[in-house]
């Protein structure tokens, strides 16, 4: 037996050593359901997304509006010896001018736990044509195609048109079909035909005033095709996310509605007022408005169990300086029952968000978190004081974390200085712990 005490004594004096290391394996391995956390999370987040589109496919997409153009067809002669000759080309004219008042009623959807944000609106748009030099286009006046002259409007989702679209041009009313000329402008909208006149080498068109009803959900865009663009748009329930190249000019928010006005210059977008072809693309410059349910608590619940980890090995290490100071051993089957509880809190997080907003979400899956533990702590140690501690440091490290999630600007900042105070404090109660001998041992040699 003597032989064997050496052995003894020396696993006892290293006992804090061996049991920090078996602490830290026990919180690699509960990385592998933090990382679990985050697949779980992706596949809940596209169940909603899928569930929201087939919502919006039966109502209306997200919408963009572009236009009007006019489509001007031109016949090159044979007789020339252009690469085109005997062909159908088109130019495009944008306006001169463009007004687009629109009138937003948006409205939420729902199936089942997930909800979108749809909308009804109504557009009107005015506007003129100048005219066209068509020689600066190198087209010769006698190949345009004067009775094949349409206006074309660009409308993202055809289904979401919710009326008959009606337009005054040049003092007469015209209707409109389905269908574009060509693909060079956008891939879906609508086209009616238009008369243009022909004087001195010039193409005079007029000016239109269109009206339309628009159905579509989540987000509502325009181009801005005009040689100045102006787009008044307001809205009697929900605010929504500004978004596109250009933000409004102004805006204010009435209650749970708002109003925006946006004015675009020819001078701020990257394709000129007529062109030839498939030679530009008006989707770039395009902007409008989101239309906002609430914070995307998916996004959220990931970015707090990207701090899993930190909470996890805070945790333990309170344990283990309770265990050092008040010589009282903690079974690592009970570390990794509380490690458990630190990983169910995600998951509680995640269900209960989909319920409710993330705020009251991470509130419960808190204190249903931090009871637990506190509870078992208790029956632990058996004593109030440390309890409380175990609870005052939990309801520390979730307030914490909830504090970056919330400042996402300043979460490196809060984060540092978060960490700079447990250091601090982890420092101090550190100040009187023997590491090299355990507890018990110091009592007996007392």
């Amino acid at each position: 037996m003597e032989n064997q005490s050496p052995e003894v004594n020396l696993f006892q004096r290293y006992a804090p050593v061996i049991k920090a290391m078996v602490i830290l394996l026990l919180v690699v391995i509960l990385l592998i359901p933090a990382v679990m956390l985050q697949d779980l999370i992706r596949e809940r987040h596209a169940y909603q997304q899928s569930v929201t589109a087939s919502i919006n496919d039966q109502w209306g997409k997200s919408q963009t509006v572009t236009g009007p153009v006019l489509v001007v067809p031109y016949r090159v002669p044979k007789t020339t010896d252009a690469q085109a000759a005997g062909e159908v080309l088109y130019a495009y004219v944008l306006p001169e001018k463009l007004a687009i008042n629109g009138k937003l009623h948006p409205e939420l959807r729902s199936r089942g736990i997930y909800k979108t944000a749809v909308y009804d609106s109504h557009l009107d748009l005015k506007g003129d044509f100048k005219s066209l030099a068509l020689n600066s286009l190198g087209i010769d006046p006698a190949w345009v195609l004067p009775d094949q002259v349409s206006l074309s409007v660009g409308v993202s989702d055809l289904r979401g048109i919710s009326s008959e679209v009606k337009m005054v041009y040049n003092n007469s009313d015209y209707s409109f079909t389905p269908g574009v000329a060509n693909q060079d402008l956008y891939p879906s909208g609508i086209l009616t035909r238009v008369p243009v006149q022909l004087q001195e080498g010039k193409l005079v068109a007029g000016d239109f005033d269109i009206h339309f009803d628009l159905k579509g959900s989540q987000q509502l865009f325009f181009s801005p095709v005009g040689s100045f663009t102006q787009v008044n748009l307001e809205s009697d329930t929900m605010e929504p996310s500004y978004e596109g190249d250009f933000l409004p000019k102004t805006h204010s928010s009435h209650g749970k509605g708002f109003t925006a006005n946006w004015q675009v210059l020819q001078l701020n977008r990257n394709y000129p007022d007529a062109w030839v072809g498939n030679t530009y693309h008006m989707e770039h410059g395009n902007f409008g408005v989101r239309l906002m349910t609430s914070i995307d608590a998916y996004q959220q619940t990931s970015r707090a169990s990207k701090y899993a980890i930190l909470i996890i090995g805070l945790t333990f290490l309170v344990f283990y300086f309770i265990e050092l100071l008040q010589g009282r051993s903690v079974h690592p089957l009970q570390y990794s029952l509380i490690g458990a509880a630190l990983i169910v809190f995600y998951t509680l997080l995640l269900s209960i968000s989909e319920q409710t907003n993330f705020d009251v979400a991470y509130l419960i899956a808190s204190i249903m978190t931090i009871g637990l533990i506190t509870g078992f702590t208790g029956s632990m140690f058996r004593k109030l004081g440390t309890s409380l501690t175990v609870a005052g440091s939990l309801s520390f490290l979730y307030g914490f974390i909830y504090v970056i999630l919330q400042s996402e600007d300043n979460a490196l900042l809060m984060g540092s200085l978060g960490l700079f105070v447990i250091l601090a404090v982890l420092m101090y109660v550190s100040r009187k712990v023997r590491f090299d001998v355990p507890r018990r041992l110091l009592a007996s040699e007392a």
